[in-house]
Parts: C-alpha cells; sequence; structure tokens
C-alpha cells in the first residue's frame, strides 16, 4: 500500500480506471481485497457503524473532500458491508459526485443494487457509477477472468465458491460472473418466485420483467424443490420464456438454479450449448 497516493488518481476518468489505477499502485494487491486498509489510504479517515433504518451506508465528507467518514449498517453480513464500503468509497473519489444536502450520501440496498439510470437522472446515475467502482475494484478484471478460464464451463455454483474467494456477496458476483463472460448468458434473482432484478451479458436478449412480477412457471426457477445450499441440473426451456425470441434464433434456453436462505434463488441463463455449436457451423 506504500505506493498508493490519492494524487495519483486526480484527473482519472471512469469509474473503472479509477479502480484500474489503484490496482497498478499496488501491484501486489491481494485477494480479498483489502477494502477498509485502501480506504484509509485514500484519506477515509473513519469507518463508522450506521443505525438509521433503510439504508446500507453513508459518506460524510466536505465539498473540497479534504477527508471523508463512511457509515456501514451494522446489521448487514461482513460481505456486504465489504461492497458498501467499496461503493460509498467511490462517491468519495468521483470528483463530479455532489449529495443533494452538500454533505455526503445515505445510500439504501436498492442504491447499491441498481446497474442503471434513466436519462437526466443524475442521483441515479451516481449510484449506479459508485456500484461500477466498487465492483471494478473488489472483483478485478485480471484476477476474476483467470477465474473464469479457470472455471471453463458455466455453473451457478461458481457464485458461492467466487463470493468465499474475494469475500463480496453473491449478487455482486453474479454481476461480475455475467459480465466478463465469453458467451452470452443472464442470472436472474429472484424471492419466493417473484422477480428482483437480472444481470446480463450485453448479447443475451433477456425479457424485461416488472418488479415482483410472477417468474415464469416453466423455469426451474419456480419449479425446482431443493432446500437452500442446492443447485438444480441444468434444465431446458423454451426460448420464449426469458428471452425475446425476434432477436435470435435459438428455441432453448439451458438454465440451472441456486437455492438461498429467505426465498431467494438465483439462475443462470444461457443458451444451448449444441444450438451454440451448430449455429457455429454456418
Amino acid at each position: 500500500m506504500e505506493n498508493l497516493d490519492r494524487m495519483e488518481l486526480d484527473g482519472v476518468g471512469s469509474p473503472e480506471e479509477i479502480a484500474a489505477k489503484i490496482h497498478e499502485l499496488v501491484p501486489d494487491m491481494p485477494i480479498p481485497v483489502p477494502i477498509n486498509q485502501i480506504a484509509q489510504k485514500l484519506d477515509i479517515i473513519q469507518i463508522k457503524p450506521l443505525k438509521t433504518e433503510g439504508f446500507e451506508g453513508g459518506l460524510l465528507t466536505q465539498p473540497e473532500r479534504t477527508n471523508g467518514i463512511i457509515f456501514v449498517n451494522e446489521n448487514s453480513y461482513d460481505r456486504r458491508k465489504r461492497f458498501t464500503i467499496g461503493h460509498e468509497l467511490g462517491h468519495f473519489l468521483l470528483e463530479h459526485h455532489s449529495p443533494e444536502n452538500g454533505e455526503g450520501f445515505l445510500c439504501s440496498s436498492d442504491n447499491m443494487n441498481r446497474i442503471k439510470a434513466t436519462e437526466g437522472d443524475f442521483p441515479a446515475k451516481m449510484e449506479v457509477e459508485a456500484n461500477r467502482f466498487a465492483v471494478e475494484l473488489l472483483l478485478p478484471k485480471t484476477h476474476f477472468k483467470k477465474d473464469l478460464r479457470r472455471m471453463r464451463h458455466l455453473e451457478i455454483e461458481h457464485i458461492p465458491q467466487l463470493s468465499i474467494k474475494y469475500n463480496v456477496s453473491k449478487d455482486a458476483v453474479a454481476r461480475r460472473y455475467v459480465q466478463l463472460q465469453d458467451e452470452p448468458c443472464a442470472i436472474v434473482i429472484s424471492q419466493n418466485k417473484k422477480f428482483l432484478r437480472a444481470y446480463r451479458h450485453p448479447e443475451f436478449p433477456f425479457v424485461e420483467f416488472n418488479m415482483d412480477a410472477e417468474l415464469p412457471w416453466q423455469s426451474c426457477a419456480t419449479s425446482f424443490a431443493g432446500a437452500p445450499g442446492t443447485t438444480s441440473e441444468w434444465n431446458e426451456v423454451d426460448a420464449g420464456v426469458w428471452t425475446d425470441v425476434e432477436k435470435h434464433s435459438f428455441s432453448v434456453i439451458a438454465e440451472q438454479t441456486l437455492v438461498q436462505n429467505n426465498g431467494f434463488r438465483m439462475t443462470l441463463l444461457t443458451f444451448d450449448d449444441e444450438e451454440l455449436e451448430d449455429d457455429d457451423e454456418y
């Protein structure tokens, strides 16, 4: 951490570029990334418990960003807390992030899960950028892609394995997992058979569901009866169950579900391997 100096980040552009610069300055960065030490080196003077209900984290700083204090929901589990610290550090380092009250940020769990913002919604855009920074810092692309190459084939069980290795939430890993895959895929997050959100590869033509919409009854995300911690076998369903069939020529989607506690599930979607191979022949 000796070379980590906030002055070295001046003028660095996007959230991803700032996180990559931090890794460049610390070439022997350990995994899991020591997020508390990084924050301290970058002028976060305290990380304190947050007792305000309804929020995962917060940042208190000055307009000139001399230093800052990060607050983290005291009731969250450790992996979630690490992502929250990364998120709030992103707000601190991204100089164009200006809180509405002028003093700091209070961020909800919805803010931590946000992956896109509508045009002109600057508060939402700031949350998206803070998440992008946290993902790039805690799940560095170079390390993560090596893991994907080692794991070779898509499997939903990779998510908890990588969550342990990087010491971040399975949700954060799922986002990174589909983003950096070579083949189009998506991961659907659901609770009690209702849609919460989805992370998808840019080339995966996923159908947009409304929040709390019922999941397709044909899917193993709905029908698999495993206990928490178990994964389903790969299941095949008609592509129209999950995708916009007008945007591709595939007829079958392969899906695999990981059962979690409290009704939560993660479902990995990809195109059927045989159809992918057949398509490559033309």
